[in-house]
């Protein structure tokens, strides 16, 4: 029996007899308890300090098995933690490469221009705006091509490549009546196949573009990219689509030609000769449309002329160049066939 405590006893001696005085078995507890305090301690520690290591690993594996946005994603929440933050960039690059390998190209172009000083990701932007571009040229998306190869200067044959699908969308918009813009192509294109011939017949189309006004009947015509507007002083109106011959403007049987000296128009239809003067610089065509009956096909005609015949376009064309010029077979049908020689009808076949 231990003596009973004094207020002359120490702490220590008090917490020795009052250990002895405990039982032995709640003694385990509070050891087992102190116990399972220090190891969640130990555990929490080693998870704050562990696991960023176990996290880069992760990164590490998702990026070697191409995982790249997932494993982008890791590198950048963990900061600054060893190299996280390049090996971020490293990622989004080679996902960039891996996009363009895949043809996805507009895809790597987006990420890789965010990292333009990274390695070699200027070439690879250069390459994937150059493959894009090929891509759109060979589904007839020229003015995406464009931009595109506007991008790639000096890249292969990208300059070539660039003329070529300028004089692609030049005549896409010629041959859909809208000069203005075909002019803005071909001249990217000049001295490129006939682009110079187009540029030349835009040309002669402008001078005649405006509203004209003959003098005796005030009848107008007004003239916009290919087409001609008729209104007559008796309100009747109708539009048709002229042919360019040299400086002249054609329709059916009648030619207009504009004076150098007085900028007065004339319409010659046979030995009838009507003067106009031009009344305004841009007018819009008529509204109301009139279907024109067209000619058939006939010996002398230009290859426009024949389009604008009942015949129209061939289904098939056969071209013979020979040393004495070119000849060209119209074929409409297994029966109907039409001849030029150096572009003028000389024959037809019915």
């Amino acid at each position: 029996m231990p003596p009973p405590l004094t207020l002359n006893d120490s702490p220590k001696e008090l917490v020795l007899l009052q250990r002895e005085k405990m039982p032995k078995r709640q003694l385990i507890l509070v050891y087992a308890i102190l116990l399972i305090v220090a190891l969640s301690v130990l555990i929490s520690l080693g998870k704050y300090f562990l696991n960023p290591y176990f996290e880069y690993s992760e990164a590490a594996s998702l990026m070697k098995n191409e995982k790249y946005t997932e494993a982008s994603q890791a590198f950048l929440s963990l900061g600054s933690f060893k190299d996280s933050e390049r090996m971020a960039i490293k990622t989004q690059y080679l996902q960039g490469k891996y996009l363009l390998d895949k043809g996805r190209y507009q895809d790597a172009i987006a990420l890789l221009v965010e990292m333009e000083d990274y390695e070699d990701s200027i070439n690879l932007i250069t390459k994937a705006n150059y493959q894009l571009g090929k891509d759109h040229m060979l589904a007839k998306r020229y003015p995406e091509a464009i931009s595109a190869f506007s991008l790639t200067t000096n890249y292969e044959d990208s300059d070539a490549l660039l003329i070529e699908v300028s004089y692609l969308e030049g005549k896409r918009q010629y041959n859909k009546y809208n000069t203005i813009e075909s002019k803005m192509y071909f001249n990217k294109a000049k001295n490129h196949k006939d682009a110079n011939e187009y540029l030349r017949k835009i040309s002669t189309l402008e001078k005649f573009w405006g509203q004209w006004e003959s003098t005796p009947r005030k009848d107008r015509l007004i003239f916009k990219d290919l087409n001609i507007g008729f209104v007559y002083s008796s309100g009747w109106s109708n539009i048709a689509t002229v042919n360019i011959e040299g400086d002249d403007l054609s329709f059916l049987n009648t030619t207009y030609s504009i004076s150098q000296e007085t900028s007065k128009m004339t319409a010659r239809t046979g030995d009838s000769v009507i003067e106009y003067t031009k009344t305004k610089e841009n007018a819009e065509l008529p509204k109301e449309e009139v279907v024109i009956e067209k000619p058939f096909p006939a010996i002398g005609m230009t290859k426009q002329e024949v389009k604008n015949s009942k015949w129209g376009t061939p289904k098939d064309i056969n071209k013979t160049i020979t040393k004495y010029g070119t000849n060209e077979q119209w074929v409409y049908s297994l029966s109907e066939y039409i001849y030029f020689e150096d572009g003028i009808v000389t024959a037809i076949q019915q």
